[in-house]
């Protein structure tokens, strides 16, 4: 007995809330049942997956079908049923054929609900079908290449009319605004009322901070469904000109919410508080753990603070203060690790503690670098001999038939051969440098990796590591250098009061590589 899989794509996740997926999933029982086949409980989904691109086939759940198919790792008589071909690929012929006949001849048959057939590895040696298959690709892909075209066209024309300044439905305009279709404008809605609330608190002196602060502990949704109030979501809506009644260069788009001049001394206040950059300031350094410091209670990632006046006397401080706290604290929601750690006491326990007990993680987490690198060598690698095998094919179809959209073909393969090559000489260029880093960090590897462990070499090189943080362009390289080390960094901040706190370090399946020396006596129970 045959064992059906059943497929279901759709290019856009608005595709999801419509009939289109539920159509898909009811078939194929119905299907089975006509047929005798068992319907398998594995089903493959790619919501919102674009088949124009190639993405289902090169990283979709149709690419792990395709994967289990060669590897025999299906059930017996395999059968995949399809709603239609160009649920399967609707790039051009010369790509997506090969990839179906392949899957065929692996022992996969093919059921196309549409037209109810079903193919077999005897349709690839039958003329008829593959001319049925031939002429049902080709037609996904031109039709998805001139739905694209008009879609762009539709999209350049209403640009031009906004610009030009009619009033025309846009997807991208703010929504605190509703088209009108019975007099074709944009006019507020309830929810103008809560961005004139934001230009009022700000102008009255409320922080950025401060008001999305409010707003969330008042659960006051945002505009994006899903989303939190932030400093950065607050200042967006600020400084939109939409609040003066302007949108893409249109000035007379829709009514103001606010004066001319209210909106100036804004601009003029959101550019005086505008939060620190690192770029150009002294004292103020890189946060070596972005991306890897993680809040133990909520899982939000870390921020980095930097204090520079002391808020008692006004003074500026000799050095400034630098800590770390969960994201929670500005937005007004509820943590309980709710107090800051120094970030400065964690960077030299991790530089010379951590490393200092477990420099292994150097060599592993670099080898693990290099895997990754190999791996996307071996993809491009593969996608090369993809591409030259196309063009041989198209090279015989030039020889006989002499078509020019083989040749306009054959052209673009060619281009994007010599762009994968160019992407191969980068990441060989990429390996090289993991396998011999430029920054000081470096050393510590050739160290440990060298045929005897010298710990006195270790210590020396790990304390130049430690000075040499204080140089913003080193934190910036062994920022980027941090991620090949080891999976994360779990930060307990709840106990022990202001500057005091724990940490973990964990490997990327979740093992923990170390544990901080204030570890002890800190709750992980959140």
């Amino acid at each position: 007995m045959k064992t059906a899989y059943s497929y279901v794509r759709l290019s856009s996740r608005r595709q999801v809330a419509g009939s289109g997926a539920e159509r898909q999933l009811s078939r194929p029982s119905a299907i089975c049942k006509q047929h005798g086949w068992t319907l398998s409980k594995q089903t493959f989904q790619d919501l919102g997956v674009s088949a124009f691109t190639g993405e289902n086939r090169l990283k979709g759940d149709l690419s792990a079908f395709i994967q289990l198919a060669k590897e025999k790792r299906l059930a017996k008589h395999p059968v995949l049923i399809l709603e239609a071909f160009d649920r399967f690929s609707r790039q051009d012929i010369d790509a997506s054929e090969p990839v179906l006949l392949d899957l065929l001849k692996s022992g996969v048959d093919i059921h196309v609900a549409f037209s109810g057939k079903t193919f077999t590895s005897e349709s690839t040696k039958s003329l008829a079908d593959r001319i049925e298959i031939l002429v049902a690709l080709k037609s996904a892909y031109e039709y998805s290449a001139n739905l694209s075209k008009r879609i762009s066209a539709a999209k350049q024309k209403k640009l031009t009319l906004l610009r030009a300044g009619e009033i025309v439905p846009h997807n991208n305009v703010p929504k605190y605004l509703s088209y009108d279709k019975a007099t074709k404008t944009y006019k507020h809605n309830a929810n103008t009322e809560f961005v004139k609330r934001l230009v009022k608190d700000y102008l009255s002196g409320n922080s950025l901070y401060a008001i999305s602060k409010a707003f969330n502990r008042e659960k006051i949704r945002t505009f994006r469904r899903g989303f939190e109030w932030s400093a950065k979501s607050v200042r967006c809506i600020l400084s939109n000109r939409i609040l003066i009644g302007e949108y893409l260069g249109n000035k007379k788009f829709c009514e103001p919410i606010i004066g001319t001049e209210d909106f100036e001394k804004v601009q003029e206040m959101l550019a005086k508080h505008k939060h620190y950059n690192n770029k150009g300031r002294t004292g103020f350094l890189v946060n070596v753990f972005r991306g890897l410091a993680f809040c133990s209670a909520c899982e939000k990632a870390m921020h980095m603070c930097n204090q520079s006046k002391n808020y008692r006397t006004g003074k500026p401080m000799p050095e400034p203060y630098r800590y770390l706290r969960c994201p929670s604290h500005s937005t007004g929601k509820t943590c309980s690790n709710w107090q800051h750690v120094k970030i400065g006491e964690w960077e030299q326990e991790f530089f010379m503690e951590f490393l200092m007990k477990t420099p292994e993680v150097l060599i592993a987490g670099n080898d693990s670098e290099a895997r990754r690198i190999k791996r996307e060598i071996g993809i491009l690698d593969a996608r090369k001999r993809e591409i030259g095998e196309q063009i041989e094919r198209l090279a015989q179809a030039i020889k006989d038939y002499n078509f020019d959209q083989f040749k306009r073909r054959a052209d673009k393969l060619k281009i994007e051969n010599s762009k994968v090559q160019e992407q191969l000489d980068a990441l060989s260029n990429e390996l090289r440098r993991v396998q011999g880093a430029p920054v000081d960090i470096t050393n510590l590897k050739q160290i440990v990796a060298g045929p005897k462990f010298d710990l006195w070499k270790y210590e020396q090189q790990l304390r130049k590591v430690q000075e040499s943080l204080k140089d913003n362009e080193v934190r910036k390289q062994i920022r980027l250098l941090l991620p090949s080390l080891f999976g994360r960094m779990v930060c307990y901040t709840q106990a022990g009061g202001h500057g005091n706190g724990a940490f973990e370090v964990l490997d990327r399946q979740g093992k923990i590589l170390y544990r901080s020396l204030s570890f002890a006596g800190q709750s992980t129970e959140q």
